[in-house]
């Protein structure tokens, strides 16, 4: 069965879903990198998921050449959004805006993100099945996976995302 709009992935199978009531990040989860309680660049664990999630990626149109080893703040990269008192990764948002897409795979390098609650892949050309994987990112509050050619059953271990409810799917 090929899903060409997909996924939300809460206990009911809905298209779209949020947390009702996101909290902050702990303070107390940020040592590397961190000084006096204010990052000063992204985590060198997250910033190589990041890279390891990009070279898995088809970007035609070059959206992520902010993406770079180079680039030590991945905080500052295309899509991203950090924390700002703990540098952490917070949020991915690679949703499509018709001149651009992403091709690919949906890297596991993503669980490397422990902090990620906002996870939006949506309207691109991710393929495969639905990864089980996502299950296993407890911080995920958000999850948009819809209009991608995704197949498969939702893992059943979905479920274990309690934190997701269900939310309208917002407008183009």
């Amino acid at each position: 069965m090929v899903l060409s709009s997909m996924l939300l992935l809460c206990p009911n199978t809905t298209i779209l879903a949020t947390c009702s009531s996101i909290g902050n990040q702990s303070a107390a989860a940020a040592t590397d990198g961190n000084y006096g309680g204010i990052n000063k660049s992204c985590f060198h664990k997250e910033k190589q998921a990041l890279l390891h999630f990009k070279a898995s990626l088809k970007d035609p149109n070059g959206q992520l050449s902010t993406w770079r080893p180079a680039e030590d703040d991945c905080c500052k990269w295309f899509g991203i959004t950090c924390n700002n008192h703990t540098g952490h990764v917070t949020e991915l948002d690679l949703r499509s805006y018709y001149y651009y897409y992403f091709e690919g795979e949906i890297s596991p390098s993503l669980l490397n993100l422990t902090y990620l609650n906002h996870l939006d892949l949506s309207r691109n050309f991710f393929h495969g099945t639905i990864p089980n994987f996502i299950a296993s990112m407890t911080q995920l509050r958000y999850l948009d996976l819809s209009v991608n050619v995704l197949y498969g059953t939702i893992p059943r271990s979905i479920g274990s995302l309690t934190q997701l409810s269900p939310l309208v799917p917002r407008p183009n």
